[in-house]
């Protein structure tokens, strides 16, 4: 089930990251972004790179805030991949939704 990007289930998504990583079964962690709840629309970023099963490597999530001019800033889900990609999620703005997977620690 693909859960929505954004900062309201910001806790959800970190807690999701650490069950993957503290399982002792996974090495790293996947994450596929979505244009559809329903999971069937992966998405792409703005340079048309694909963002299935993409290495997670950090997020930071910036909370909504008032400038000094009294204007709404919406917050933001920013999502770091390991080959340097990054996607930014703005509420109200845009709409994503997510799912997570690990990628299995080699046996040797």
């Amino acid at each position: 089930m693909a859960v929505q990007l954004n900062t309201i289930n910001y806790p959800d998504l970190i807690a999701g990251i650490n069950a993957i990583l503290s399982s002792g079964q996974y090495r790293a962690v996947t994450m596929t972004i979505f244009n559809d709840a329903e999971g069937t629309t992966v998405s792409t970023d703005s340079n048309g790179n694909v963002l299935l099963n993409r290495a997670f490597s950090t997020t930071v999530s910036q909370a909504e805030s008032v400038d000094a001019d009294g204007n709404i800033v919406n917050g933001t889900v920013k999502i770091s991949f390991n080959d340097g990609l990054e996607f930014l999620c703005t509420n109200n703005v845009d709409a994503y939704w997510y799912t997570l997977s690990g990628i299995s620690i080699l046996s040797r």
